[in-house]
């Protein structure tokens, strides 16, 4: 019962950003804890986070593995410069 409590009293994403878009925002979160309030805002919402870094790296590596690998290479041999053999 009481983690509920505390889990509805922690500023949630919209709350936070309604918060940040107000004209007053500067008096009713001094500098130091504006930097608290997002920190706990991003380690609230880290699983989310988590989610989205997987999904890139998945969509990511399939990208990386299904574009056709495309290698074209050509060698010449020269034979030796005749001014070069004499020195």
């Amino acid at each position: 019962m009481e983690d509920d409590n505390i889990k509805s009293q922690e500023p949630s994403a919209a709350m936070f950003q309604a918060d940040m878009n107000d004209a007053g925002s500067e008096e009713r979160y001094p500098a130091g804890e504006k930097w608290i309030a997002m920190l706990r805002l991003v380690w609230n919402e880290r699983a989310y986070m988590a989610r989205v870094a997987g999904v890139g790296l998945l969509l990511s590596l399939a990208l990386a593995f299904a574009i056709p690998k495309r290698y074209t290479t050509s060698t010449r041999l020269m034979p030796p410069d005749p001014q070069s053999a004499l020195c």
